[in-house]
């Protein structure tokens, strides 16, 4: 089993074409560890949040960033391709979400399952 977030977005679903909400699961600052009795996992996020996770200090602070994107980004920036649920229908969809230093930056693009962008692994 793997540890995972959520991100919740409001946006147009690319299966029914509504505004809906979409729920995304998130490895991205995810762990079964945690701080004290607090783990990293099962959290819901919004765009502008910052996630929780060790503090800059840690040695396990650079481990934030899961490598999702085949093209390795400079700094404490990650973009992951995560799978999306749509609050309406119900269909699965990706989401790509920018991170920068455990904060949930932007949403760059949404799509279908199988038009899933070649940049990513799934």
């Amino acid at each position: 089993m793997v540890a995972f977030n959520l991100i919740q977005i409001s946006a147009l679903c690319p299966s029914c074409c509504k505004i809906a909400d979409i729920e995304c699961q998130t490895h991205v600052a995810s762990s079964f560890d945690g701080q004290g009795i607090y783990r990293f996992c099962n959290t819901v996020y919004h765009v502008g949040d910052i996630m929780n996770w060790y503090d800059r200090q840690h040695p396990l602070f650079e481990s934030w960033k899961q490598g999702n994107c085949k093209i390795a980004l400079p700094g404490n920036t990650d973009v992951e391709c995560c799978f999306g649920t749509c609050s309406f229908c119900n269909t699965g969809c990706y989401v790509v979400i920018y991170f920068h230093n455990c904060s949930i930056l932007k949403i760059k693009g949404i799509g279908k399952i199988e038009d899933w962008p070649e940049m990513f692994y799934k």
